[in-house]
């Protein structure tokens, strides 16, 4: 009879350390964002303001910041200029 109440307890796995390292590596990537406002982006993309926000506008980069005061990721902003396989439109 013993053998048959221990049948039907579940043991729970802890959570596995892959898991865990994507979950802390997400709140990390949110601490590191480096943003720049609108004008900067452009001088760093070599593009006009107006093409950052252009860009902004369809998708193609991240808005951050407040109403009024737009800003933008330098790391999303070099993925789209400057890596090969990116949406490389300059």
């Amino acid at each position: 009879m013993t053998q048959a109440s221990h049948k039907y307890v579940t043991k729970q796995n802890p959570p596995s350390p892959d898991a865990t390292n994507t979950l802390n590596s997400g709140e990390a990537e949110q601490r590191q964002r480096r943003t720049v406002p609108t004008q900067l982006a452009a001088m760093l993309a070599g593009v006009t303001e107006a093409t950052i926000r252009k860009w902004a506008s369809r998708g193609k980069l991240t808005r951050y910041g407040r109403p009024g005061r737009a800003e933008y990721d330098i790391d999303e902003l070099y993925e789209l200029v400057v890596e090969p396989g990116g949406k490389n439109t300059v």
